[in-house]
Formats: C-alpha cells, structure tokens, sequence
C-alpha cells in the first residue's frame, strides 16, 4: 500500500492489521507498505531515478526494473540489499526476502 491517498487512521490500520480484524485469514496477512509511494522508496533505494521524469517514464523505468529482477538471481539479491537501506519507509524487503527464500520451491513448481 502506498501511504499518500489515505489517512493517517488508515495506515495505522493497515499496518497494524486492525483492517483485517474481520477475516479468518488475519493471522497470515502481512501488510506490504511505502511510505508515501512506491517510486519513493525506489528513488531512495537507489533503483530508479524519479527526478525531471513524467508519471510513464516512472512507470516505463519499473517495467525495465521488474524484467532485469525476474531474469537473474544476482539482481535480485542486489534488488533487496537496496531495499534494506529502506527499511525506515517500507517494508517491502520482507516480502522480496519471501520470494528470494521460496525460489527453489517456484522452480520446482513450473
């Protein structure tokens, strides 16, 4: 979730799952969130150059980004290493540590 559409009520919701109260599956939810938005956490990890740059060649630069990650381990480890720098506005590494931990078990699948 990116933080800078909702409230601040919201958020804390979100990330302490007080949002998901409701549903069976809360235990197993772990919320994925920016602090303010995804090209945010990018641009300070180092990932991507956000500067004098439209919303579509933001948007061009994360499609570029996302293909290099798919295709090569090494990327992809350097992807979290950066995400990890982070860590004060998003917590995304722990989802990327996920993927990267489960990968031999993907492979296996396909």
């Amino acid at each position: 979730m990116d933080t800078d559409d909702c409230t601040p009520d919201e958020k804390s919701e979100f990330i302490n799952k007080n949002m998901f109260k409701d549903t069976n599956l809360r235990k197993y939810i772990i919320p994925i969130y920016n602090d303010k938005k995804l090209e945010d956490v990018f641009y300070k990890a180092k990932l991507i150059d956000i500067r004098k740059k439209t919303s579509k060649e933001i948007k061009r630069g994360y499609k570029k980004l996302i293909a290099k990650w798919v295709e090569n381990e090494y990327v992809q480890e350097e992807f979290y290493k950066k995400l990890l720098k982070v860590k004060n506005i998003s917590n995304m590494h722990e989802f990327i540590k996920f993927c990267l931990d489960n990968r031999a078990i993907h492979k296996k699948t396909k």
